[in-house]
């Protein structure tokens, strides 16, 4: 991979780096459809069919205002406007934190496919989601790693509490 260090945000997004933060912050006074269109100019291309492919919901949210968007669509409008452009890497912190569990559900579902697409870096406290979505699963104690399991059947015993 190439060095990102010391380079802009911007040039780091074009790169195909892209983090999503923990806080579901979108722009609230901006329509969905405007704060997609925003987050398009960092990027060389863009893609809204990938976006409403895998959020078909948001062609529906397209003109209402962030401030109306439950934490669900939130978040969805959060990853899509992450994967409009070229997607290599993407970092997700706390996906899940909040949302009810169909829109777990629904999450979890939607990042299976995009790690066919890119490389997903997953901060998650909700061990099932981590469970079933990794490949590598590091376990933090107290900001310290304390196991690192690469095999499957590993991660799929881990048989700790719900929540990390």
């Amino acid at each position: 991979g190439d060095e990102i260090s010391g380079l802009r945000p911007y040039q780091v997004v074009r790169k195909g780096v892209k983090y999503i933060p923990q806080d579901k912050e979108v722009f609230s006074d901006l329509t969905v459809k405007e704060n997609l269109e925003l987050a398009s100019y960092a990027m060389k291309d863009h893609d809204w069919a990938k976006v409403l492919r895998y959020f078909p919901k948001l062609q529906e949210l397209m003109y209402r205002k962030g401030a109306y968007l439950s934490g669900g669509e939130r978040q969805m409008l959060m990853i899509g406007r992450a994967i409009l452009g070229k997607t290599d890497v993407l970092l997700v912190d706390e996906p899940t934190e909040g949302l009810a569990p169909t829109i777990v559900h629904d999450l979890t579902a939607t990042f299976k496919q995009l790690a066919g697409d890119c490389t997903l870096v997953l901060v998650e406290q909700n061990l099932a989601v981590a469970r079933e979505l990794a490949d590598q699963l590091y376990l933090m104690k107290e900001g310290k790693v304390v196991a690192h399991l690469t095999d499957r059947a590993d991660i799929e015993s881990l048989a700790f509490e719900k929540d990390l």
